[in-house]
């Protein structure tokens, strides 16, 4: 739903992802720019705040890409004790594909944070809060759809979401 000019979804169980899905026929074969900007408006859990993607035990938000289903996908995750990792879902199943300790940037605990995905050729660059963080190269999306996840009984607000092409 539309609140005070913010698209806010809510995942009203305990446990467990929700996704949700848009931008169906993605252009994925190209180069792009994904961006967006959210906050949790409420967080059952140990995390009040922050940006936090595909967490599978604690309560969290993000960004979905190259998604054919819920079971297959790419996630980025921020963790409050500033860690991250990149993930690719394959029928349900994670797989790490790089992580490590946020250097440049800092999550914002009680506003919004800015996700951002770069896609140039085979490799993601991904940032937070315009900082560089990591890169993952060689990546065969399953499908052509992006989204939002939220795991565990969350609310968040976007209040802001490019995506735009950049190349062929």
């Amino acid at each position: 739903k539309i609140d005070g000019g913010e698209y806010v979804i809510e995942n009203k169980r305990a446990t467990g992802a929700y996704i949700m899905l848009g931008r169906q026929d993605f252009p994925q074969t190209v180069d792009f720019i994904i961006e967006t900007s959210m906050k949790t408006v409420r967080s059952s859990g140990n995390y009040p705040y922050g940006l936090i993607v595909k967490s599978s035990n604690n309560n969290s938000y993000g960004i979905v890409v190259g998604v054919k289903d819920a079971l297959n996908n790419y996630a980025f995750q921020v963790r409050a004790d500033d860690s991250y990792a990149i993930k690719k879902y394959k029928n349900g199943v994670a797989q790490e594909l790089t992580s490590g300790k946020i250097k440049n940037t800092v999550v914002n605990q009680n506003s919004s944070n800015t996700l951002k995905l770069v896609k140039q050729g085979n490799t993601i660059r991904f940032f937070i809060n315009n900082a560089y963080v990591d890169e993952v190269s060689d990546v065969s999306f399953f499908g052509n759809k992006i989204g939002f996840i939220i795991d565990g009984k969350s609310k968040i607000a976007i209040n802001r979401m490019l995506s735009r092409i950049t190349g062929k």
